[in-house]
């Protein structure tokens, strides 16, 4: 919160006069930082809580009422409202604004660990800083639920304004209890990338809402979720002997990057190998996730003495992204053109791209057992140009550049792939870095960020898509299948 003109300013830890921030709490006690209302919270505990009291303002674990505004979820009491349909065209007047809206107060508040739910804090503050937050500060969002009873959409877009109404740096503490009862396992340790999955397959689901025609691929690709997130991957056998092009297209919301890609067998075999380092002191085998003190241990010592970054060559997300692209020589294969077997080429690429990338970065190798996890270096750059990556015939797009504005990281035990703990961290519009770990918000920089282990990587597009996603044209048959279905329509 920012202080009036004639208001004191002074910082309640180190005595400066140009404090510019706010306790989250008594919204009283001006700060410079977040360090100084650290240092100062012993000595400003007992005086917050008596103003709060006194006041009856909510303590930062409760949930503070989101100021109101002319559009954002519609709620009256238990009033079922209808809000904006977020399929088709309904939406799309707010697709400028809310694919260009700016974030440039930062990160502003860190989420609660209700118990083992880091992953979902994480999921939760890289969606918060997406485009999907543009549309859903500027679009209607209804409350109406779903089949499930539970409307992922209306949650989130209550959660997205409520963080963003708030003009704080210092750290609050945010339920999620909602949004965490519609998990697939409430109260487990999960995968990140297996709750983005099923958070985006909820939030399409709250896009039918109110509609009652197929929910095919045509009107997927129409809702606010694939406007989104949606890339479409196109790839194309071409036969060796007539240079037919055999194609096929594929919608992919999260794109799978394998860490093993371009390893050769012999460093497959090395990451794989039961790792005897006495460095691990035998927290597998003394199963550190059963007790407190044991888990504390472990995290201190991570998967140091033997970590497999040590040993397997490094890699970037620009060479994974050529590896997964890469062409592929297909012996035997018989064309429909010309019906003869040949040495084939199959080539792949973005057939087009989405307004923003979600990268995961595979690390449970096809060996991966309790303690498998590989934990290959994967370097990542700030921005990143997809046009190297695009399929032949793809529509043609001036800019093809992205930046990147999430970073979620595990930081496992030993090796673990099933145990440990999710951060994340996050870029606001003034290119301003901050570390989010469960309540913790901390200011960063980019130095700090680009030496991180990343699992899952989100990237905005510089220039949006503003247009409705388009559809893929369909295969052209064959001169041989064209005869054929004229030979089989003729009387």
């Amino acid at each position: 919160m920012k202080f009036a003109a004639d208001e004191p300013k002074v910082c309640g830890a180190c005595g400066s006069s140009n404090a510019t921030k706010i306790c989250g709490n008594c919204k009283e006690q001006p700060y410079c930082s977040l360090e100084c209302q650290r240092e100062h919270w012993r000595e400003h505990k007992t005086q917050c809580v008596k103003s709060v009291q006194r006041t009856g303002r909510p303590t930062s674990g409760a949930v503070p009422p989101a100021r109101p505004t002319a559009q954002g979820p519609s709620r009256k009491g238990n009033q079922v409202i209808a809000g904006t349909p977020l399929y088709g065209d309904h939406f799309r007047a707010s697709s400028p604004a809310a694919l260009q809206r700016a974030n440039a107060a930062g990160a502003r508040v860190g989420l609660r660990n209700e118990g083992n739910t880091c992953y979902l804090t994480c999921v939760l503050q890289a969606l918060t800083y997406s485009p999907l937050a543009g549309y859903l500060l500027e679009v209607e969002v209804g409350n109406a639920p779903t089949k499930r009873g539970f409307n992922m959409m209306f949650e989130l877009a209550r959660h997205v304004r409520k963080v963003w109404s708030r003009n704080e740096m210092l750290s609050r503490c945010e339920p999620i209890a909602p949004l965490l009862s519609c998990t697939r396992h409430a109260g487990r340790m999960e995968d990140a990338h297996e709750c983005l999955t099923y958070v985006l397959a909820q939030l399409l689901e709250a896009c039918g809402v109110g509609y009652d025609g197929p929910t095919d691929a045509a009107w997927e690709r129409s809702t606010l979720v694939h406007d989104v997130f949606e890339c479409t991957l196109g790839q194309a056998v071409v036969c060796g002997a007539c240079g037919f092009h055999s194609k096929a297209h594929s919608v992919e919301l999260a794109l799978r990057l394998n860490a093993t890609l371009g390893l050769s067998p012999e460093e497959l075999a090395k990451a794989s190998a039961k790792d005897e380092s006495p460095g691990l002191g035998g927290l597998a085998e003394k199963s550190p996730w059963k007790n407190k003190a044991a888990t504390r241990a472990a995290l201190r010592i991570g998967a140091a003495g033997g970590r497999r970054e040590d040993t397997t060559p490094p890699t970037d997300v620009v060479e994974l992204l050529e590896l997964f692209f890469a062409s592929e020589t297909i012996d035997g294969y018989k064309c429909d053109e010309c019906d003869q077997k040949s040495t084939c080429e199959k080539i792949a690429g973005f057939y087009q791209t989405p307004n923003a990338l979600a990268l995961y970065v595979d690390r449970v190798p096809a060996f991966g057992a309790l303690f498998g996890k590989l934990n290959r270096k994967v370097a990542f750059d700030e921005t990143l140009d997809l046009e190297p990556f695009l399929a032949p015939g793809a529509p043609a797009n001036a800019d093809e550049t992205y930046r990147l504005f999430g970073v979620v990281c595990h930081l496992d035990v030993a090796g673990s792939t099933f145990f440990g703990h999710y951060i994340c961290h996050v870029r606001d519009s003034n290119g301003e870095w901050w570390s989010l770990d469960d309540e913790r918000v901390i200011p960063s920089d980019w130095d700090h960020v680009k030496d991180a282990s990343p699992y899952l990587l989100f990237y905005a597009r510089n220039a949006p898509h503003l247009s409705p996603r388009l559809t893929p044209p369909k295969q052209e048959p064959s001169a041989k299948a064209k005869a054929r279905a004229a030979k089989a329509g003729a009387p």
